[in-house]
């Protein structure tokens, strides 16, 4: 008998190797190189150690590189001779990289059965759906019940963030000077939401941040609300911070005092795949529903991953 399924992300997820370990999840890191030719990877070049170089110096930030096909096809190699089953490969939405596509080109000559995931997310979120799919694994579930699991998992998952200032996306080309000047000139605080389909998309506006929190607070009470009417679980929630933990503190205070409801994963912190374009003062407020193992042990599974 093997050793299981693998479950196995990329450094989009913002895992760093201890906290990999912790959760069970093997990570194919993000290749990092600085300006003056230097490279590193997401395992060494950590969350901390980016707010801490952006604040410090934006000019001297290193570019992302996402993983080759080779890359994947090592670690399927590797999990091969480890003796496992077959691989989950979950990466950072395809809406935001092309990691995906990679992952799925290399599982075409993988030396074992591999199903590859578009999470349609990214950071800690992505992490945690990479982690319920050890627990599921460990449950039972094989690969094809896995992708579906995942799929329900995903449509209970919201993913929001109130951005503090519109200067990061710019500077990325996410967003225009004029749009931002103005958004600055008005203190306008956009709630931006990574939707079900991976996309991001602006959900409101909203005039200064205690504002926005209030907003979001109000759509992640109703949500809780409805949930509970409807005598489905509670949801599982975490906040993500980026340079500074406070603000997002504040929002996942406004979320309790709001009705919100959940039980606590913890505080994270953003790493540079997506704090390259949120920038500093970013705060996150993610929550979703667990389904129950059982709901899929009694179907065949769905091998459609993306």
């Amino acid at each position: 008998m093997g050793k299981g399924i693998a479950i196995i992300t990329d450094g989009g997820s913002d895992l760093g190797p201890a906290d990999a370990a912790r959760l069970g999840v093997h990570v194919l890191p993000v290749r990092m190189v600085f300006p003056d030719g230097t490279e590193t990877d997401s395992n060494r070049f950590s969350s901390g150690d980016f707010w801490e170089r952006l604040l410090a110096d934006y000019t001297n930030l290193p570019k992302t590189a996402q993983p080759t096909p080779f890359d994947f096809q090592a670690e399927f190699q590797r999990f091969a001779d480890d003796g496992y089953d077959g691989v989950i490969a979950i990466t950072m939405s395809n809406g935001l990289s092309g990691t995906f596509d990679t992952a799925v080109v290399a599982a075409q000559d993988a030396p074992l059965p591999v199903r590859v995931i578009n999470s349609r997310a990214v950071s800690w979120p992505l992490s945690f759906l990479a982690a319920e799919l050890v627990k599921a694994a460990d449950a039972g579930l094989n690969l094809d019940q896995l992708v579906d699991f995942h799929r329900v998992l995903r449509e209970s998952m919201e993913i929001y963030f109130v951005v503090d200032t519109l200067e990061y996306l710019v500077r990325g080309g996410r967003a225009g000077r004029a749009q931002a000047a103005i958004a600055t000139a008005l203190d306008i605080k956009p709630i931006l939401e990574l939707q079900h389909d991976g996309v991001i998309e602006v959900a409101k506006k909203c005039r200064g941040r205690k504002k926005a929190f209030a907003k979001l607070a109000t759509i992640a009470a109703g949500d809780a609300q409805s949930a509970r009417a409807e005598g489905l679980d509670e949801y599982r929630y975490m906040v993500l911070n980026t340079d500074e933990t406070e603000p997002a503190l504040e929002l996942e205070r406004a979320c309790l005092d709001a009705g919100f409801t959940g039980q606590r994963l913890g505080l994270y912190q953003v790493g540079i795949v997506v704090g390259i374009y949120c920038g500093p003062g970013t705060s996150a407020f993610i929550y979703y529903r667990l389904p129950e193992y059982d709901d899929f042990r009694c179907t065949s599974g769905s091998t459609d991953a993306g």
